[in-house]
């Protein structure tokens, strides 16, 4: 039996003496399959049927009201019906999948905010075309082990990889592997956001973390001759423009150890993107899919997807994404003529990017001796109010 097995049925057992009860079997949660990770079959993504090797979003949560705008319990997922050739050209679509898919009533968190999604939107979304979701976040273990578990089990059943989530430390930080005919990308999702206690640790089931010193160990862990790494991280401050000092710190140190990219969530809005030694820091992608109305804006998003080009450098594309739920109303989409999309002011500084207009694109070949800073004022920041009565981001969360 794989040791990551034996750690997931200890874990069981621990939790049956707790009084706690993780699912029934028919979840697939008393033997597990083998998660995502460099001992498991890579995910092969043919780049010549797709523009695009990685594309990543914000954030994702689809509370059970939201998930019932499709028009069938079944029907392919229409809530990203709008979106479709963006996610038919990004090859490996991942996403960060925010709060626990499960059905558990029980939570010792003493949390205001605590985000539980619909057992079927794994699936939902595995077939709208997304490939992996990120798990590394301050939702994911709202529900104890049994929505954690519940979580990663229906996403194996439906074929999403994970990771950034757990049995151990060593599980949660086992990175997501893609492999295109040219090129093998680790991606590794990180949170450096509260309760420290959803944190994994050797022996304790939880969320990937590094600290600053040993993040660049972390990165060059993935270190075969064609392995490029992109870190995902969850931190910063909900809606928030700032980006913190550790944030930053973090970043670089990534990025000094190899990551060819650091993609970021948490604040709900867009954050600054910074070029240091010539790789992007995307530091928030806002949301994606999220559950919840503004009062007076503050939703935003962004994708962005990564190719290797011929010439063996990167490509970079960078989409707005109108997730603005006062205007589409749960249902993503791309900005139309005439709308203001919100990235512009993050890039108005950064050379190496064109644009194109129909629809809303900028393509991007960073160069080292840019560091983006905004000319013009950003947009305000805001606040945000549920649809349903299960979440409203308002409490700041960051490490």
């Amino acid at each position: 039996m794989s040791g990551w097995i034996t750690e997931r049925l200890a874990v069981r057992v621990a939790a049956a003496s707790l009084g706690l009860f993780l699912g029934p079997a028919d979840h697939g949660l008393a033997q597990p399959a083998t998660p995502p990770g460099p001992h498991s079959p890579e995910l092969k993504i043919e780049s010549a049927l797709q523009n695009y090797d990685l594309q990543f979003f914000g954030d994702v949560f689809v509370p059970a009201g939201v998930l019932n705008l499709t028009k069938k319990p079944h029907e392919s997922f229409t809530l990203l019906r709008h979106l479709r050739p963006l996610i038919q050209s990004g090859g490996a679509n991942i996403v960060n999948f925010e709060g626990a898919a499960t059905t558990a009533q029980f939570s010792k968190e003493e949390k205001s905010h605590l985000l539980r999604t619909s057992m079927r939107v794994p699936a939902a979304l595995s077939q709208a075309g997304i490939v992996g979701i990120t798990l590394a976040n301050n939702h994911s273990m709202d529900y104890g082990l049994q929505g954690l578990f519940d979580t990663i089990a229906l996403s194996e059943k439906a074929k999403l990889r994970t990771t950034g989530a757990g049995a151990s430390e060593a599980d949660a930080l086992r990175p997501m592997i893609i492999s295109t005919d040219r090129t093998t990308y680790c991606i590794f999702a990180i949170s450096r956001t509260f309760p420290m206690s959803f944190w994994a640790t050797p022996h304790r089931p939880g969320t990937g973390t590094v600290s600053i010193k040993d993040a660049p160990a972390l990165v060059s862990s993935c270190d075969g001759p064609h392995d490029f790494v992109v870190a995902s991280v969850h931190w910063g401050r909900e809606l928030s423009r700032d980006v913190q000092p550790y944030q930053r710190a973090l970043a670089h140190a990534m990025i000094d150890g190899g990551a060819i990219a650091v993609v970021g969530h948490h604040p709900h809005i867009l954050q600054e993107v910074e070029v240091y030694k010539g790789k992007p820091i995307f530091y928030s992608l806002g949301n994606f899919i999220f559950g919840s109305r503004p009062k007076v804006g503050g939703q935003e998003g962004m994708a962005v997807g990564i190719r290797r080009t011929s010439d063996r450098n990167f490509e970079f594309r960078i989409t707005p994404i109108n997730v603005d739920n006062r205007v589409v109303h749960f249902v993503p989409r791309l900005f139309g003529p005439g709308e203001e999309d919100p990235v512009a002011a993050f890039l108005v500084n950064t050379k190496g990017c064109q644009v194109a207009a129909a629809p809303k694109q900028y393509f991007c070949r960073f160069v080292d001796e840019v560091v983006n800073a905004p000319k013009k004022p950003l947009p305000a920041e805001s606040h945000m109010t549920p649809a349903t009565s299960e979440y409203v981001p308002q409490a700041a969360d960051e490490s």
